[in-house]
């Protein structure tokens, strides 16, 4: 279970639409925006201000990690890796989204289902996970039942509504 801070987040959000339409960045609706590339650890720092947020991945370790499990990231974890490789959480004590390295090691899970790839786990039995055909956005699959249930439309919204306390399992 992820602690309740979903007021923060509310306020937040309000400031990020403020700054967002002072920018010329508009939303699009379904987690998409428009026009300027989306700040990562700006975001990430406003909702959860005692986050660790480790320097990104680079386009070549990308590349390894892809070429190593032997598929292509979603571009929506790409961008998220370039930015910061994993993010931790000093309250919690854990890494709830993984860094490359971390990803590359639970992907290889014998456990995993094969159309999902593991992002990331919410600290006790389940993973977050993008699926690698159908775009169905973030699952959480919990492994002790072998339930999936949609829980975000992509990885912005699962990381900005998990650390920031709208979204929990």
């Amino acid at each position: 279970m992820r602690r309740g801070e979903g007021p923060r987040l509310h306020v937040v959000a309000d400031a990020l639409r403020e700054r967002d339409s002072a920018s010329g960045r508009e939303s699009r609706g379904g987690g998409e925006w428009a026009s300027t590339a989306f700040d990562w650890r700006a975001e990430l720092e406003l909702v959860a201000p005692d986050v660790t947020l480790p320097p990104g991945a680079t386009a070549q370790a990308i590349a390894a990690a892809e070429g190593s499990l032997g598929l292509t990231f979603p571009a929506q974890q790409v961008e998220f890796l370039r930015a910061t490789d994993g993010v931790y959480d000093a309250e919690s004590y854990h890494w709830f989204a993984w860094s490359l390295e971390r990803v590359v090691d639970e992907n290889f899970e014998p456990d995993r289902p094969a159309d999902l790839l593991l992002i990331g786990d919410d600290a006790a039995s389940g993973w977050f996970c993008l699926s690698l055909g159908s775009g169905d956005g973030v699952i959480h699959y919990e492994r002790t039942a072998g339930e999936r249930r949609a829980i975000a439309p992509d990885v912005r919204g699962l990381w900005l509504g998990w650390f920031g306390g709208t979204i929990s399992v």
